[in-house]
């Protein structure tokens, strides 16, 4: 699974803002508005300064730039500079895109937004929905369909976008009981916190083990954008380690 870059044309103009909520999408970054972006503040250089932000598409014109909401940090707007340059990621369910682009203008009335340079060109890495990739991740799994049993440390040793393979030497759960795994994931040398929600649809004693370990298969239920964003650019950036070697 090769990373593909693509150029853009930039001939068509989009519709408007309004216009894109009947459901139509660019042809070229499949942008919907209402979409979940996130961005990731560089240095003049281009090297990531490890500041990444969720934020939203509230409207694009094809060639010239893209709308966003202004970032935020609890209550309080990311001020950020014209010319600041960005890492910008769209995470899809099959497959996740990015490019290079900057700061156009910021603005605050009627409330606050930013206009994104138009991409000249995409990056692209195709991601099957049941990919997993390989990591030793420590955690802490609470079993939400018996109120009031306390969490259990565990490991999560595979991870996709869509769920996870986790190893215990206790009892988890049952099939079909509801789940919450907490957990610490690095991305861009940065660590976040997660809790990413699911339901136990496998279990397995490994006997073979010494001493025996329990094996459980979670698939994620829906979580908030920002867990999602940061769980997208864990896998993604795995990914791309994985091809190009990159640390």
């Amino acid at each position: 699974m090769a990373e593909t870059k693509v150029k853009i044309s930039q001939d068509k103009v989009s519709e408007s803002s309004s216009e894109k909520a009947d459901g139509k999408e660019d042809s070229g970054l499949r942008l919907r508005v209402g979409d979940s972006l996130q961005i990731e503040l560089l240095t003049d250089i281009g090297q990531s300064q490890a500041q990444r932000y969720a934020v939203k598409v509230i409207g694009y014109h094809t060639g010239k730039s893209i709308i966003i909401t202004t970032p935020t940090t609890g209550d309080k707007v990311v001020l950020l500079r014209v010319g600041q340059l960005v890492n910008v990621r769209l995470f899809g369910a099959k497959r996740l895109i990015g490019f290079r682009s900057s700061i156009l203008r910021t603005l605050f009335v009627p409330y606050p937004y930013l206009h994104l340079s138009y991409p000249q060109e995409l990056s692209s890495v195709e991601l099957r929905r049941n990919q997993r990739i390989p990591v030793q991740a420590i955690c802490a799994v609470k079993n939400d369909s018996h109120p009031g049993t306390d969490p259990i440390p565990a490991v999560i040793v595979d991870l996709s976008v869509s769920g996870a393979l986790v190893e215990s030497p206790k009892p988890l759960g049952a099939l079909g009981n509801t789940i919450a795994i907490a957990t610490r994931l690095s991305v861009a040398r940065s660590e976040r916190y997660l809790s990413l929600p699911g339901v136990i649809r496998s279990v397995q004693l490994m006997e073979k083990n010494t001493p025996p370990v329990h094996q459980y298969g979670i698939e994620f239920q829906t979580m908030s954008p920002d867990t999602s964003l940061v769980l997208h650019g864990f896998v993604y950036e795995q990914i791309v380690i994985s091809y190009t070697g990159d640390d």
